[in-house]
């Protein structure tokens, strides 16, 4: 049985926006919809970029409204009582209640701003000069390579190779190109081996999944590194997911699993 999300703010049902809809308690059927309630929904979508307006609060006192009839009608039929709905309840209010926890979490131990520039600096002085423009396929043997290999030398196409052979996901569905990727994310080795590539010449190298047959389509000067506040949303929610992991990590090390 799947169960999906329903969107906030797309309400089937159009009710004409007032001109000034300021929150106030509603009450459907009995059933009270707080104005905190819609006050809580409105923050997590200005949160996200919305601008409030009196449209937006009509649009969420709308929805709730719709959703509270849903619910009751639900209630009625007795779906919270199916054992898939009940189990899918209890995952939900598990999943809240632990992200809640977490964020919690953060809070006490925050990425601080100078963990986030030591990282950005770590990464410009990694930043290569050049950028190449990569063709891969992505196999689990070294035999594969070679045949892969020997095949594109007769002239197949590297594309539709890719598209049937590869491990790599990606390069299933764009024939292999992985665009321009700048030096600096590359081991040295595959460095020097791309560059050593001409024309339609391949080579294999060891990767991920094992091994990849690799194409140098083109070498340019890289673009300048992205600039520090460009980046640091980025890199802070790459370190709140680091700081996360590592304590989850902490905490099942420390329980006792039978």
């Amino acid at each position: 049985m799947k169960f999906k999300k329903a969107l906030v703010f797309a309400c089937a049902i159009a009710i004409p926006f007032a001109a000034n809809a300021a929150f106030k308690d509603v009450t459907v059927n009995g059933t009270k919809i707080s104005a905190a309630e819609q006050e809580q929904i409105l923050a997590a979508a200005t949160a996200h970029g919305q601008k409030r307006t009196p449209q937006l609060e009509q649009a969420i006192r709308d929805n709730l409204i719709a959703r509270t009839v849903v619910l009751q009608e639900a209630e009625k039929a007795g779906v919270e009582k199916r054992p898939a709905v009940a189990a899918a309840i209890q995952n939900a209010r598990k999943q809240i209640v632990s992200d809640v926890y977490l964020s919690d979490y953060l809070k006490k131990n925050p990425v601080t701003d100078a963990e986030v520039r030591k990282v950005y600096d770590q990464q410009k002085a990694q930043y290569g000069k050049t950028e190449i423009h990569i063709n891969h396929i992505a196999v689990k043997t070294q035999d594969e390579a070679q045949k892969i290999q020997a095949r594109l030398a007769k002239g197949e196409s590297f594309q539709k190779i890719a598209r049937a052979e590869s491990l790599d996901p990606t390069a299933k569905r764009n024939g292999g190109d992985m665009g321009w990727v700048n030096t600096g994310a590359l081991p040295p080795p595959m460095v020097s081996t791309l560059q050593g590539l001409k024309g339609n010449k391949t080579a294999i190298v060891t990767g991920p999944a094992g091994y990849e047959v690799v194409m140098n389509r083109g070498t340019r000067n890289a673009k300048a590194a992205p600039s520090f506040d460009r980046v640091k949303p980025e890199i802070r929610r790459a370190l709140e997911a680091q700081k996360v992991n590592a304590y989850m990590r902490d905490l099942v090390k420390k329980a006792q699993v039978k």
